[in-house]
């Protein structure tokens, strides 16, 4: 009996075999015999290499450790250990490159996102090319500084060869827009009309860094506005600036500074250049502060947290009574006690609620004769945006009732991720999804314009992206930042188109079986865009939204927030919530239906509405 039939009878498996069998080539298998990674068990008279099933049991092994990143000499090497020590120490090595080139992949990922971000501002600025000026606050931030001289150049100041050369030589990587900061408007406008003079260099640093080549942006409250075109224009921007600081009373601290949105790093067409341009103001009087919030923030640290940033003479007052849906009576408390604190400072710091209870409380304390002191807004969730907006939602009995008054506006708002990280999975889930309805009724509503559609979709695709990631891990501080920015650029869009009635629909639902306002949202929103999207005149508005997302129609667009919900946990029908009795919903029906016809919100809805058409939607979501 020759070696090929003994092999044959021992049921080994001939080199074809194991090639079919193990999805590699003869010629890989006889590579393996070369290393001594993977040798035959038998060689036949003729040549032929026959293999064991236990040998085979190498490949899979092999497999993954290619997978893993070894080469096929550390493989055969670690199969031939001896040790377990020198394995791990094999491991070892490749874990540190791994960990090398995580870190480079997310440098990378980070550089991307930044830009990916300024394009998507540049290309909202283009659209809407504003012309006003606002106030914002900045925090406090650590940049990559070097100062340098302008020659008359924009183009070399912005695409530096020395601060290339400088963020080499100090073994950095930078992100996100290039900042010019002049000493003073005087030498920013030297500048601009092609004059030299000194100028830092700023960017933000991707890796730490060493506080010896950190410059720091100082936190305040700035003067903002943007530029469109060649940046040779830019002395107009200042003008605006600097008169709308001599009709507001605002004193500019010094500095001026120019954040480049899209530039020479994007394009070389000059009329697609945008530029903020930014002031510093001087500090606030902070000498009496008033704060309104609520028990949990109050007992949990967090107010303490916030009020340690402010002027060590300040006198904080409290005032932490706010509940949802604050009533009239907390209302009235609150302005009693506002007209006997007399604060230059109010800030409103936490959710909807102790936002909305905040601008109430000024509203009708001014209505008394207080003079209206400085308003910040500093919210604590992702949701209704009302930092930002002139409406307020107050409860009166079982009726919700919409404050809608450009007085109610906070005169800042500032928006700290780092507030919302404490926020469970549910109100998370709530709070986002009443962003997504905030943007789309904005998007759709009879009052809308370009300038709040290009907020609103900014506003959607951060939702869609970025809500789920937040719901599952709380901790995902990046993206709660982005849902913290889009709530409040939702926030701007539908205080300028409002909204429409799936807020009438929530607004008198919650205030009659007080459900979360978010909630209620959601699970109408469905049903109310099914309503509009039947007839083509006012489907088109969903069309286009879609288009804009990338989607493929309104269908495709009502699919995504359905399945965006299904992930959330948010209830298909109003009956499943399990709160809202059978019999007391028909018995209310009608009565809700008559107070969403006259809510504030119903005059800039898309598609006209009767009362029975309202009845229908209500009966809808809750039967599904």
């Amino acid at each position: 009996m020759n070696a090929n039939d003994r092999a044959k009878r021992r049921g080994l498996y001939q080199i074809g075999e194991v090639s079919k069998i193990g999805g590699i080539s003869q010629r890989t298998l006889r590579h393996y015999d070369e290393l001594g990674l993977m040798q035959p068990d038998v060689v036949g008279d003729n040549g032929y290499r026959y293999y064991s099933l236990q040998t085979m049991l190498k490949i899979p092994v092999i497999n993954y450790l290619k997978m893993m990143g070894l080469s096929l000499e550390e493989i055969a090497s670690m199969m031939q250990h001896s040790s377990l020590r020198q394995a791990r120490s094999l491991l070892t090595k490749h874990l540190e490159e791994c960990d090398e080139q995580a870190r480079l992949l997310a440098e990378k990922r980070e550089a991307i996102v930044e830009w990916s971000e300024l394009v998507d501002e540049a290309n909202m600025v283009l659209r809407a090319k504003p012309k006003n000026v606002n106030v914002k606050y900045l925090p406090r931030q650590e940049l990559l500084g070097l100062k340098t001289r302008f020659s008359g150049s924009f183009a070399e100041s912005v695409v530096s060869l020395e601060f290339a050369s400088y963020v080499q030589g100090v073994e950095n990587a930078i992100a996100g827009p290039v900042i010019l900061r002049f000493s003073s408007v005087e030498d920013a406008v030297t500048a601009a009309t092609g004059g030299e003079c000194d100028v830092w260099l700023l960017q933000k640093p991707i890796r730490p860094i060493d506080p010896k080549n950190a410059f720091v942006r100082p936190e305040g409250m700035y003067l903002s506005t943007y530029h469109v075109g060649p940046f040779e224009k830019l002395d107009e921007a200042y003008g605006r600036l600097l008169d709308f600081a001599e009709e507001n009373d605002y004193k500019i601290a010094g500095p001026a500074v120019e954040r480049f949105v899209s530039d020479y790093w994007t394009t070389y067409n000059s009329d697609l250049f945008v530029a903020e341009v930014l002031l510093l103001t001087s500090s606030l009087t902070c000498s009496n502060v008033l704060v309104v919030t609520d028990g949990f923030l109050q007992e949990s640290g967090m107010v303490s947290k916030m009020t340690q940033h402010l002027p060590s003479g300040a006198h904080v007052s409290v005032y932490s009574n706010v509940r949802p849906d604050p009533s009239q009576e907390l209302v009235d408390a609150g302005v009693d006690m506002i007209l006997g604190v007399r604060p230059d400072v109010v800030i409103a710091f936490g959710g909807g609620s102790c936002i909305d209870a905040t601008k109430a409380i000024l509203y009708f304390a001014e209505q008394k004769g207080l003079v209206h002191p400085y308003f910040l807004a500093i919210p604590t969730t992702a949701g209704t945006g009302s930092e930002v907006t002139n409406f307020a939602v107050i409860t009166r009995g079982d009726t919700k009732v919409a404050l809608i008054d450009d007085a109610l506006a906070p005169d800042g708002a500032l928006l700290d991720a780092s507030f919302t990280r404490s926020v469970p999975p549910k109100i998370t889930a709530d709070t986002g999804m009443d962003v997504l309805t905030h943007a789309l009724e904005a998007y759709v509503s009879n009052q809308a314009t370009t300038f709040t559609d290009a907020l609103a979709v900014k506003a959607l695709r951060v939702v869609f992206e970025d809500l789920p990631v937040v719901f599952h891990d709380g901790d995902a501080m990046r993206a709660r930042g982005r849902m913290a920015e889009a709530s409040c650029v939702a926030g701007i869009a539908f205080t300028n188109a409002g909204l429409g009635i799936n807020h009438s629909l929530a607004h008198a639902l919650g205030g009659r079986f007080h459900v979360a306002h978010g909630r209620m949202n959601a699970i109408l929103l469905p049903y109310v865009m099914r309503f509009h999207m039947s007839d083509a005149k006012y489907r088109e508005p969903y069309e286009r939204c879609a288009h804009e997302l990338g989607m493929a129609d309104a269908e495709d667009l009502l699919r995504h927030v359905i399945e965006l919900r299904r992930e959330l946990g948010v209830e298909d029908r109003l009956a499943d919530l399990g709160s809202i009795d059978a019999t007391a919903f028909e018995e209310h029906v009608g009565d809700m239906a008559e107070a969403a016809l006259g809510d504030r919100c119903t005059p800039t809805n898309p598609r006209p509405v009767s009362r029975q058409d309202l009845v229908n939607l209500y009966r809808d979501a809750y039967n599904g």
